[in-house]
């Protein structure tokens, strides 16, 4: 699978998982970022940039794919 297919499926699972569902942290860090799960921006304070590694999906030795992930959500102008 390409890095286009990657971040594409990626952008799928974020937003199926906004629909539905908070965020969810798995409890662990990688270089300082929270791991998350699955993301919902609306828990997230606008005005302010975060950094995340997305888990992703679990491969045949056990381990996951962890995905970098940078959101920035923009201020209210309502």
């Amino acid at each position: 699978m390409g890095l286009r297919h990657c971040l594409a499926a990626i952008v799928l699972i974020l937003g199926a998982a906004n629909a539905r569902c908070a965020t969810v942290y798995t409890g662990d860090t990688i270089e300082g970022a929270q791991v998350i799960s699955q993301l919902d921006v609306n828990d997230l304070e606008p005005g302010k940039k975060y950094r995340f590694f997305f888990q992703g999906i679990q491969m045949a030795t056990g381990q996951h794919w962890y995905v970098p992930l940078m959101v920035a959500k923009g201020v209210n102008w309502a």
